[in-house]
């Protein structure tokens, strides 16, 4: 008589992070499943080589999916992930979540840097085309003035602005992408 080895599939893997009806900015995948198994990923933002990630000794697995379909914002963004130990599993739940437009990113100066006289100039990256980043420069020892504009990131996603002239004080320079996030930094 013979005997029929059958194997049964593992469980699905855990999605921890994005959260279900949750919002990100930038997407960081994350979740749970059995110790060195395969971790393959669908979403509908983009593709995802497999596999996508390896589950650690202690449970966990995390991918951060690059490229600029993971950039862009998307109001029903949905992942859900499957694992291979030693056969594959059924689908997690779907994790349906919004994909927020990414925070505007200053290069030029640093964080705490200096804004010399003669480079008047803020550069940085944020997302291509779409959107327009809000510039603020304030003055922030007496008298305190500010001065606003804005600026079209190119299609490589660079920006850069210098509508302005400023004196020798400490201006707090702030910016946002469609009037979504601010960031401050204090430059000279």
């Amino acid at each position: 008589m013979e005997e029929e080895i059958i194997a049964l599939a593992p469980a699905a893997p855990g999605i921890s992070n994005p959260e279900e009806g949750g919002e990100v900015e930038t997407l960081v995948l994350k979740g749970t499943g059995i110790p060195t198994a395969r971790i393959y990923i669908k979403t509908n933002l983009g593709i995802i080589p497999s596999p996508a990630a390896y589950v650690d000794q202690n449970g966990f697995w995390q991918v951060t999916p690059t490229g600029q379909e993971f950039e862009t914002p998307n109001d029903n963004a949905w992942v859900y992930a499957t694992q291979y130990f030693p056969t594959e599993s059924g689908p997690s739940p779907t994790v349906n979540f919004k994909k927020l437009l990414s925070r505007p990113k200053i290069t030029l100066p640093l964080n705490g840097g200096s804004l010399p006289a003669h480079e008047q100039r803020i550069t940085g990256t944020g997302f291509p085309l779409a959107t327009k980043i809000e510039i603020e420069l304030a003055k922030i020892v007496p008298p305190i003035l500010t001065y606003h504009t804005n600026t079209t990131p190119d299609g490589g996603g660079w920006w850069g602005g210098k509508p302005w002239v400023v004196s020798d004080a400490r201006p707090l320079c702030t910016q946002m992408q469609a009037n979504i996030w601010r960031t401050h930094f204090a430059v000279e």
